[in-house]
């Protein structure tokens, strides 16, 4: 096994749909081993192929002693409700997110390392950890699902894999015109803040179109916050 280097969010892999893994082979299975290595080495709590180069469908990912590797995967299941939570990644080590919102419980359905197929049902955390995942290998970031900019915070330290998550926030189901519990802003198209500064679309799990305004948060005013997970 092998530790790899994990790629920032300007390389242009992190932005590209990955493709389906269509051979399940000893390469396969030694690109998942050295994945494991790398996520728990960086440390963090899940890693997806783009991460480390390899523009395929492939997740690693950890929660309170489940440990599962998922080959193309796809939700064929969620939970109509979401929660508000907060988030880091790997490839975004100056900053994590706050507000983010993720469903209540998925359902993932893929492919073992030996082809074999697998279903995945995860719930809070264990859940948001899969979804920012998969995201991943869509070419989405974390910082395209954020509210406002204000919601990106600069990270001073970093956090270790075993720090406690703050607990997520349950709100509605937004049908247009429910508003995030504890918050005045609306739901609809929102502003998002994107790293790369490029702009960047993309659809929220909950199928409510959403618009990401080009931001550099280098230049933007944020507020120091601790307290996520790297992912």
């Amino acid at each position: 096994m092998s530790i790899l280097p994990i790629l920032t969010y300007k390389e242009p892999v992190l932005r590209t749909k990955a493709q389906a893994v269509t051979v399940f082979d000893d390469d396969l299975a030694t690109l998942i081993s050295d994945m494991w290595e790398t996520m728990r080495a960086a440390p963090g709590v899940g890693l997806a192929a783009p991460q480390i180069g390899k523009s395929i469908r492939v997740l690693v990912a950890a929660h309170q002693g489940v440990e599962t590797a998922i080959v193309n995967p796809t939700i064929v299941e969620a939970s109509d409700e979401e929660r508000l939570g907060t988030e880091g990644c790997l490839s975004v080590k100056e900053f994590i997110g706050v507000n983010i919102r993720r469903k209540a419980w998925v359902v993932v359905e893929g492919c073992n390392v030996q082809g074999e197929v697998i279903r995945v049902r995860a719930e809070e955390w264990f859940a948001r950890i899969l979804q920012h995942e998969i995201d991943h290998l869509d070419g989405i970031l974390f910082m395209d699902r954020l509210d406002s900019i204000e919601d990106l915070r600069l990270k001073q330290q970093p956090v270790a894999s075993d720090t406690p998550a703050p607990e997520p926030e349950l709100v509605p189901a937004r049908n247009g015109a429910s508003a995030p519990v504890g918050s005045s802003r609306k739901g609809g198209s929102s502003k998002g803040a994107n790293p790369s500064n490029k702009s960047h679309h993309s659809k929220r799990t909950s199928g409510v179109k959403r618009s990401a305004t080009s931001t550099n948060p280098e230049r933007a005013k944020v507020q120091s916050r601790s307290g996520s997970r790297h992912k």
